[in-house]
């Protein structure tokens, strides 16, 4: 199916589960999926939080793009990749249920986790705040999408299907990269404070060699005061040009675990 003329408006639409921070959502007009996600900002057995692993419906991704659709206007939706969130066949049903509104379906598929699409749909909704059209955002978000790089401290490893290198050696935190639905170790530690020291380090590293000033996203579950302080360093250590702080959602602690610390930055072009 040809897509439509580009609309003059549109609307930034993006899965809860990129945990983009509510203020920034409402200071840029981002809407999300589902609309009221609950944050997992306490902690929850994982036990618990394993009965929310499966996806969302792909109707009520559908229904939340079409409720930001406008006629003669557009939707412009940023879809996670991290196959926990979004079902294979929520783009389309999400398309066809724009469509029927009469406005204009766009589709960014990031392929990423957490920030990793959430920094995606911030500067989408950048060049929508500017005056930009949909193909300029889209394609805005595709390059900011491939920028973002996502470093985690995984409390609970065994979650994500994570064990221990050594049969003798049994580290209870793991540092790891998320590009979407791949996980992967960069080391492992027996203590918390030791695990947030090297993912704090190894950040630094990379952010270093990179150059350039990055945006960046400080994603938690049921650990706020390691955000604030993991924030506080950045910010005097290291030359940023933003820094931002977010609870995951309730959903996406199903796949990560209670007491998740990450850090997803976009690197400047």
């Amino acid at each position: 199916m040809p897509d439509s003329p580009r609309p003059s408006r549109f609307r930034v639409i993006v899965d809860a589960d990129a945990c983009v921070p509510p203020e920034v959502r409402a200071a840029l007009n981002i809407a999300v999926t589902p609309a009221e996600p609950e944050l997992l900002l306490d902690r929850v057995p994982i036990p618990r939080l394993a009965l929310e692993r499966g996806p969302f419906e792909a109707a009520d991704i559908a229904a939340a793009c079409a409720a930001a659709a406008e006629p003669g206007e557009g939707v412009l939706y940023i879809r996670t990749g991290d196959g926990h969130g979004s079902p294979d066949d929520a783009p389309e049903a999400a398309r066809a249920a724009v469509e029927a509104r009469g406005a204009t379906f766009r589709l960014v598929e990031t392929e990423g986790a957490l920030m990793g699409a959430g920094w995606a749909a911030i500067v989408a909704a950048e060049v929508a705040r500017d005056g930009g059209d949909i193909e300029t955002a889209a394609a805005a978000a595709r390059g900011a999408a491939g920028r973002t790089r996502v470093m985690a401290m995984l409390e609970h490893p065994e979650v994500v299907g994570l064990i221990a290198p050594s049969l003798y050696v049994t580290p209870a935190r793991m540092v790891t990269t998320l590009d979407g639905t791949v996980v992967t170790t960069l080391a492992a530690l027996p203590k918390r404070p030791d695990a947030l020291i090297a993912l704090r380090d190894r950040f630094a590293i990379e952010v270093r060699a990179e150059g350039g000033r990055p945006r960046v996203a400080i994603l938690h579950s049921s650990s706020g005061p390691a955000a604030e302080a993991m924030a506080q360093w950045g910010a005097k250590h290291l030359d940023l040009a933003e820094v931002v702080i977010a609870p995951i959602t309730r959903h996406e602690g199903a796949r990560l675990g209670p007491g998740f610390l990450a850090l997803a930055w976009l690197r400047a072009e």
